[in-house]
């Protein structure tokens, strides 16, 4: 045992050194100190290592004091800490700690910066805490996307969380204060009864004292409330250079104790209110002081001028100069505390009121509310089958009912409990609201082995089957639902599948459930299967399943939904991005918006739409232009067909012919010939006879009247020809048409030359162009706002993928991906995690399961590579070729991405199959069809298609260090996006497909070295900071 403090006995050894007999190392001296008090900070300073905000990425840790374990820590002065610059795209969660650290080569205590994981939704680092390692939590610092920055707001002071920090305290439990306590209880008691009779002696006098004048004067002290309206004008110029932004402005009648009430004065033009209404969104809060206000905003500042109406309510007397009004203890009732609070709930309620509510529905949505306000989530309990497979004899519940739904609120599960069992089969999924709404459409009977039962004597089924009924306690079900599909007919005779659907289940039209439950196709079997010794042994079947708690069941559709009542569980909002999911389908989330971020939206859609006005009246000036062109070209045609007409050259020539192949006249009598002009393109529908092998019906020439070619020619008998259309070749100018006497040459025309077609196309994209821009002004101010039906816009513009970068890469861009998730994908993670630097992984669905090096699964390996800002793209181990069917098609590029997706990932690019052999058969045109209503990106899917976004080509990872860093340099000297591709990373020498742990991590290195002259990202890194569809760059185009 160790025991201490006791001096020791000193000796000498043999070269007169001293001995102790009593030692203790500085362990014994701290874990005393460790018995006698808490970890964290000492409370005798409010600043004890309190960190605040400094410039740029920096913070400060002010002097103090803490204890770890036993360990005295502190710190003289100020120190300045560096943070690690924020994710150009999520924000993350640094904490700074104190870091009590007993490794040998280290010993001591010093503040640290413990960098967190950027995400989504990001949380605090977890802090260490082991035997040589123990660390305590000062603060949370919030670093937002792109910042460069730290305020003060963002820093979440932890000392006083004791989970995290906590102040040191004495951990000594033997203080009596028994005594202490009864005496304050005494007191409290006295000061409480002394106090009680006081309010009650005061609310007799006052209850007394308001008789029917007193409280008639009261009345009308309370209708001379008035209201105070005034106004001013906030001018764009006014604020100050830095956030927060503010402006104070002279108001004459303000009160420093006045609350006022804000609005935007709105223009009565449509476009100067649009503008007011979005500089109001602007403004944070508004505070009053005598004869002035100043308003502040958090964010971004008005950059138009903005009207404000005020409103203040205060108190004013008639007979008091002064517009005040003291309240005495007459004035007073008992119920004025409950008036109160209900107009301030009315109040609230008018506000929430003016709040944009909105929707969003998915299997996992994030939403921006309110927050504080009330989420309506309901959930739709996607069917669920008992086990896997197709259910056997045995398991004759191929559904199974839900008796609880959970709903996922960020880190908060909530349990939503319906009064029965939720079943949601295909098609009538049930729901659950958190407030309490169930909706059943499906219900089940089930079966104790008593039922009635019968044997057909008519019909097909004759003595092939025997029935058993059960009638559902609510007579409501839909006769053409409830079959169960899972479990089909035995037997190879079909049995009027159009009346008995070869399910086991039916239900008649009588809404009674029937239940099919023995039966048989098979010839010959009649006598069996209706023999009582059969229907008994299955009636006993059906009750020893009931009596082991395990019923045969069947479940229904009702014809219409039964509401019910369940438990409400009320979802609060939480602050900023609130992500919700449920474990049993989709769910809807209803909310009140965050003010702020919905007229973020509105903005950009309104700048967007504005773009797509201004591009269509571009369009329609274009348009007028073009056919102003054809309008003249069309009238300088027309003058050269009346100088043809003049000089006679379309008069009929008798006595000859015009010969096929050299398109020279030929005398012969009994023929004719007639020249006409032409243009290329045009159409001619041509009524003549022609006889003779050698007779054209139509040749054409050019405008100096040399052969260009014919059309169609006679026979060795006569060949008539009605309305035979021919088209005018190219380079055409004129043609000759041939026939005999007995039919004469008649010609019809679609058009008069081309320049005909191109006008009258030009008029009706002009009508066209002139409607749309009708329509788009017609709608307004109401149709800039209406996010839904522009989004659908947007959706179809994009679904185009009519793709091109939207502007010039700044810089080189570098991806890593790495095919096929084999079983050292796991040290692929475990090197860009290292690196800080994002992967992307082209997963077949195959190979989530798949055990790797590190012992976990494939799916957990792909689940951490999003956490470090990853990507999974889809891939498929099967080769599309020149014979792929349409379901190899769908399999291979539309399959991958559904199972990817049923496991978790947001899948939006895919990474083709193969290695330039058999797969360059494939009809990429095809492909592209598939690809685009499920992927932004590919890599070479693209080919030949004019796609550009499905034709991103990657090239291999180089076998040696110094080829890789040559194509590095090429793309940062040329800003180019270099694609790394590679299968493995675990080869003990490269090759052309795959490479070693040891190359990629001197390239990442290269590239760390590189600076700001290169960026590693990930596919929808890319995409999302440089495509743009046509419409967003002609927005672009515009804002520029």
């Amino acid at each position: 045992m160790i025991s201490w403090p006791f001096d020791s006995t000193v000796t000498a050894d043999g070269n007169g050194n001293p001995l102790y007999s009593k030692t203790y190392s500085a362990d014994v001296l701290a874990r005393i100190l460790s018995k006698y008090f808490r970890n964290g900070v000492f409370g005798d300073q409010s600043d004890n290592l309190q960190v605040v905000e400094d410039a740029g990425m920096n913070v400060t840790v002010k002097p103090g004091d803490a204890l770890i374990n036993g360990r005295h820590c502190y710190e003289e002065s100020e120190r300045t800490l560096a943070v690690q610059a924020a994710h150009a795209t999520l924000d993350r969660i640094d904490t700074v700690v104190l870091r009590l650290d007993l490794s040998v080569s280290v010993l001591a205590a010093d503040l640290y910066v413990v960098e967190g994981t950027a995400a989504a939704t990001p949380t605090a680092p977890s802090l260490t805490r082991n035997a040589s390692v123990y660390e305590l939590g000062l603060s949370d610092l919030f670093i937002a996307k792109a910042t460069t920055a730290i305020p003060q707001h963002r820093i979440t002071d932890t000392r006083l969380n004791s989970a995290r920090c906590g102040v040191v305290a004495s951990v000594i439990g033997d203080t009596d204060t028994t005594a202490y306590y009864a005496q304050i209880a005494s007191d409290l008691a006295s000061f409480q009864a002394v106090q009680q009779a006081a309010f009650t002696a005061w609310f007799e006098t006052a209850r007394a004292t308001l008789d029917g004048d007193t409280a008639g004067s009261l009345l009308n002290l309370i209708q001379r409330q008035s209201p105070v309206d005034l106004s001013v004008i906030l001018p764009a110029a006014g604020w100050s250079d830095q956030a927060p932004y503010t402006q104070t402005a002279s108001v004459d009648g303000v009160l420093a104790t006045d609350v006022p009430l804000v609005d935007a004065a709105l223009d009565a033009d449509t476009a100067t209110a649009q503008a007011q209404l979005l500089a109001y969104g602007c403004i944070g809060r508004v505070q009053a002081a005598d004869g002035q206000i100043t308003a502040v905003c958090l964010e971004d500042r008005p950059e138009t001028d903005l009207p404000l109406r005020l409103r203040v309510i205060r108190g004013i007397r008639a007979e008091d100069p002064s517009g005040t009004t003291e309240l005495t203890a007459s004035m007073i009732t008992a119920g004025d505390g409950e008036s109160v609070q209900t107009r301030l709930d009315a109040h609230e309620a008018l506000i929430l009121e003016g709040v944009p509510r909105e929707t969003a529905t998915g299997e996992t949505v994030t939403v921006y509310p309110l927050t504080g306000t009330e989420l309506a989530v309901t959930v739709r309990a996607a069917a669920a089958q008992e086990g896997s497979g197709a259910p056997s004899l045995e398991n004759r519940r191929p559904i199974t009912g839900r008796a609880a739904v959970t709903v996922h609120h960020g880190e908060t599960d909530y349990t939503l409990t319906p009064p029965t069992l939720l079943y949601g089969v295909a098609g009538a999924e049930d729901t659950i609201h958190n407030l309490g709404a169930v909706s059943h459409r499906t219900q089940y009977v089930a079966f104790t082995g008593t039922e009635s039962w019968a044997v057909p004597t008519s019909g097909i089924q004759t003595e092939t089957e025997a029935r058993f009924y059960r009638t559902p306690s609510v007579a409501m079900a839909d006769a053409a639902h409830g079959l169960c599909d899972a479990f089909p007919w035995d037997g190879a005779i079909d049995l009027t599948p159009a009346v008995w659907g070869e399910r086991i289940g039916k239900l008649t039209t009588s809404a009674n459930l029937q239940v099919i439950v023995l039966k048989s196709r098979l010839a010959g079997w009649s006598d069996a299967w209706t023999s009582t010794q059969k229907i008994n042994a299955f009636k006993a079947f059906l009750a020893a399943q009931h009596a082991l708690g395990t019923p045969v069941q069947l479940v229904y559709e009702r014809a219409a939904a039964l509401a019910e009542t369940a438990a409400a569980v009320p979802l609060a909002a939480a602050d900023g991005a609130n992500a919700l999911s449920a474990d049993a389908g989709e769910v809807t989330v209803t909310y009140a918006a965050f003010v702020p971020r919905v007229l973020e939206t509105m903005r950009a859609d309104t700048a967007a739409l504005r773009g797509e006005l201004t591009g269509t009246q571009t369009d329609l000036a274009g348009t007028q232009a073009e056919l102003t062109a054809a309008r003249e070209d069309m009238a300088a045609v027309r003058e050269a067909l009346s100088e043809v007409a003049a000089a006679g050259l379309d008069a009929p020539v008798d006595g000859a012919y015009i010969h096929y192949a050299t398109g020279v006249p030929t005398a012969y009598a009994g023929y004719n010939y007639v020249t006409l002009p032409c243009a290329p393109g045009e159409t001619l529908y041509l009524t003549a006879r022609v006889s003779g092998t050698g007779v054209a019906l139509a040749v054409f020439y050019d405008a100096a009247m040399a052969y260009l070619g014919y059309d169609k020619k006679g026979a060795s008998t006569a060949v008539v020809y009605t309305d035979e259309p021919t088209v005018v070749p190219a380079g055409a100018a004129f043609v000759r048409v041939t026939t005999t006497a007995v039919v004469p040459v008649a010609v019809k025309r679609t058009m008069i030359t081309a320049t005909a077609v191109r006008a009258a196309a030009a008029e009706a994209r002009l009508t066209d162009a002139e409607t749309r821009l009708a329509a788009a002004e017609a709608a307004g101010a109401e149709d800039l706002f209406d996010r839904a039906a522009w989004r659908e816009r947007v959706a179809d513009e994009q679904q185009k993928n009519d793709f091109r970068w939207n502007t010039p890469f700044d810089k080189a861009y570098i991806t890593f991906t790495f095919d096929d998730c084999s079983d050292d994908v796991n040290i692929v993670a475990d090197v860009f995690a290292a690196a800080g630097a994002p992967v992307c992984l082209s997963v077949p669905p195959s190979r989530l399961p798949t055990v790797t090096q590190s012992g976990e699964t494939g799916l957990e390996v792909c689940r951490r590579v999003v956490a470090n800002g990853g990507e999974i793209l889809a891939h498929s181990f099967d080769i599309l070729t020149a014979s792929s069917t349409d379901a190899d098609y769908e399999a291979i590029l539309v399959d991958t991405r559904r199972d990817l997706a049923a496991a978790g990932f947001s899948v939006q690019g895919i990474i083709e199959s193969g290695n330039g052999g058999d797969e360059l058969t494939a009809d990429y045109g095809k492909a592209v069809r598939y690809l685009r209503p499920y992927y932004r990106y590919s890599d070479r899917y693209g080919r030949g298609t004019g796609a550009e976004q499905y034709d991103n080509p990657r090239t291999y990872l180089k076998t040696t260090a110094a080829a890789n860093h040559a194509a590095v340099d090429a793309a940062v000297a040329g800003h180019a996006w270099l694609i790394f591709a590679s299968h493995r990373i675990d080869l003990a020498e490269p090759t052309a497909t795959g490479t070693t742990r040891a190359l990629v991590e001197d390239l990442l290195a290269y590239i760390a070295g590189l600076g700001a002259a290169v960026q590693i990202v990930t596919f929808a890194g890319m995409y999302a900071k440089f495509r743009s569809s046509v419409l967003e760059r002609a927005v672009a185009a515009l804002e520029a």
